[in-house]
């Protein structure tokens, strides 16, 4: 269905049916009528000839055992247009697609490839040498589809047992063992799918979330555990051994499929899991000790004040904290090697004091702050500018300064002019008022855990009105 919007962009199809040259059909398994299968074995047939005509249609079901099903089956319209019979009346990325789903349909119903392997064993002295070769003795599918030669693979001539041959060169070559490779997102994907884990809709959201969330990093497209996700993961396995085995999710997710398939109570099911569950959730919060709460000591010494440094959890790892916080909260980032890592200095300099500007990083990125901090509080962003703020009428309930408009990445919002001795801040107003009767509340713009922007009234929870819109006030005018 995807390629077929693709192909067809700005045309709405459902779940399946029949757009131009495609068709698509939302499924568990390959399934393909009588009339396209007909029309397919006559093309092959015509075309390339009876030997590439297997005596039965070939069925390819997708329900193995570990493997997840709905995806969308797509195929040909018409077996008949060919790729280069329409390749006039296509772009190029419209043929491209096209020539891709035709060949591999039209392969699909085609004979196996076939091939001669051969083994051979060298013996000499006390050595014994092999080698394989395969021969391709008729190329079925691999016609339309192609044939990939792995680099392993070469052509051996004919031998005879018993027959002499003539060493022309030995390349001696000492391999060791090596560790398994880094995953990649494709072979990430390639192991839970093994696994019977997550399903096609879910690895783009596992992915991401391991991520977001600092558990791993990539580097060169491979991910790297960070210190956060092996912390975490020795946790849960200490506690949680059960549900971290990765048999367990596999098991669940079939359990889920029974209640699907009404072979099974979901009660029964959600009993099975709970129970032991909350024995070990319970367990848990007595025994597990929070690491935020028992920091480490370091051979620092605070700056601002003097007082030793300890090595706290935050949510992008380690770093050095004041042990007289709250009262100083100084901070010094850590290098992997759990070193103080030394600031990026730049030659830009603040324009409040003179000194050098460096490159600090914060709950919402990198930035530019003054290296005279606390004496100068200057920042800046990476491009060089001063942080601005918009001032309001509207005064701080908490403290009783004036209210400003500030800047972050989601968006704007009205914060403290006190900061950092107050930091209140609220969502900004948007002048509208909430809809609902007798309410008197203001619209304000707020945003969900899933990133996406509405509109709730002021008076939460009193008032529970939210719209993805603002509603349109009609402009009265008055008569004189």
């Amino acid at each position: 269905m995807l390629i077929a919007q693709q192909l067809y962009e700005g045309i709405d199809i459902g779940t399946q049916g029949t757009v131009g040259l495609i068709t698509y059909m939302r499924t568990d398994s390959f399934h393909i009528s009588e009339q396209a299968l007909s029309s397919c074995r006559a093309h092959i047939a015509d075309t390339y000839g009876k030997d590439y005509l297997p005596e039965k249609p070939n069925i390819h079901a997708s329900n193995k055992q570990g493997t997840q099903g709905a995806h969308e089956a797509i195929r040909p319209t018409v077996v008949e247009y060919t790729p280069e019979s329409i390749k006039d009346f296509l772009t190029k990325d419209q043929y491209k697609l096209y020539e891709l789903i035709w060949k591999r349909f039209v392969a699909s119903q085609m004979q196996p490839a076939l091939y001669a392997v051969t083994d051979v064993e060298i013996t000499s002295g006390l050595y014994t040498f092999k080698a394989r070769g395969r021969v391709l003795l008729f190329d079925g599918h691999t016609l339309i589809s192609g044939h990939e030669i792995d680099k392993d693979e070469q052509i051996l001539p004919p031998l005879e047992k018993d027959q002499g041959l003539e060493l022309i060169t030995l390349s001696p070559t000492q391999h060791f063992t090596q560790p398994p490779p880094r995953f990649t997102e494709a072979s990430l994907v390639k192991t839970l799918e093994k696994m019977g884990i997550g399903r096609p809709s879910t690895y783009a959201t596992i992915i991401s979330t391991i991520q977001d969330r600092g558990y791993v990093k990539q580097e060169k497209r491979a991910f790297y555990a960070t210190e956060l996700g092996m912390l975490v993961t020795e946790k849960l396995i200490e506690h949680f051994a059960k549900i971290m085995d990765v048999k367990f999710t596999s098991h669940m997710e079939g359990e889920l499929d029974k209640i699907e398939d009404e072979k099974i109570d979901w009660l029964t099911v959600l009993k099975e899991f709970y129970d032991p569950f909350k024995m070990d959730l319970e367990k848990a919060m007595g025994e597990m000790k929070s690491v935020k709460g028992t920091p480490e000591e370091s051979n620092q010494v605070c700056t601002l004040c003097g007082q030793p440094m300890v090595i706290r959890w935050g949510r992008h790892g380690k770093f050095l904290g004041c042990s007289a916080f709250p009262k100083c909260k100084s901070t010094l980032p850590l290098d992997e090697k759990g070193e103080p890592a030394q600031p990026e200095m730049t030659e830009q300099k603040c324009e409040k004091c003179g000194n050098a500007m460096v490159v600090k990083t914060g709950r919402h990125g990198k930035f530019l702050a003054c290296s005279g901090y606390p004496e100068c509080k200057n920042t800046k962003s990476l491009s060089g500018e001063t942080t601005k703020v918009e001032p309001t009428d509207e005064k701080c309930e908490k403290c009783g300064s004036s209210m400003v408009i500030r800047f972050s990445k989601k968006g704007r919002f009205m914060g403290c002019s006190a900061y950092p001795k107050c930091r209140n801040i609220k969502p900004l107003p948007t002048g509208v008022k909430c809809p609902q009767e007798d309410c008197g509340g203001d619209l304000i713009q707020r945003r969900s855990k899933q990133g996406g922007i509405f509109f709730g009234c002021s008076k939460c929870p009193e008032c529970d009105y939210i719209t993805k819109e603002l509603p349109i006030i009609p402009h009265v005018s008055e008569e004189k």
